[in-house]
């Protein structure tokens, strides 16, 4: 038995209260350490049919898929279920709203495709931040190209949160 520092017992708390919804959202940072170590678990919400979405939260670094590649292989360690780009005809790309092609979106998700669906999902580049400029309060506005980039970041969302909780396209 290990006796659990209470920083470790939060995490594990947190983590295991996103086992109990459809999807569980993590960004790369610490925590994405703490899940590591509960890749059982996880492979086991993902049999129950569970959705796993990570991105890279405040950054637009490309090499970040290095951090979220040993989760995938921790948590499908069979070969046939590798991390892999997702391919532009894939509904993550137009469930609810279409993505643009010029989006700097296009080409960063990632994927596990597990059953009968893309069950491991990452985004290399942030929307969380640009998820946070899109404010039906917003008092600033924002720079054309800005404002793309808020776009581009709400349809990637939208698509995700449409295909994880089994939304026809």
């Amino acid at each position: 038995m290990s006796i659990l520092t209470p920083e470790e017992k939060a995490a594990a708390t947190r983590i295991q209260q996103s086992f109990d919804k459809q999807a569980f959202v993590s960004t790369i940072g610490a925590e994405l350490g703490d899940v590591i170590e509960h890749a059982t678990k996880l492979r086991q919400y993902v049999d129950r049919g569970g959705f796993v979405f990570i991105e890279s939260s405040c950054t637009e670094d490309a090499a970040a898929i290095s951090g979220v590649q040993p989760l995938a292989d921790a948590v499908f360690p069979e070969p046939e279920y590798g991390l892999r780009r997702i391919e532009p005809g894939h509904p993550l790309w137009r469930m609810e709203q279409l993505v643009r092609a010029e989006s700097p979106y296009v080409g960063s998700l990632w994927g596990v495709d597990y059953g009968c669906r893309t069950s491991f999902v990452f985004c290399e580049r942030d929307l969380s931040c640009y998820w946070e400029l899109d404010s039906p309060h917003k008092t600033l506005e924002y720079a054309d190209a800005v404002q793309r980039r808020i776009e581009d970041a709400r349809a990637v969302g939208l698509n995700v949160a449409a295909y994880a909780t089994g939304r026809a396209p």
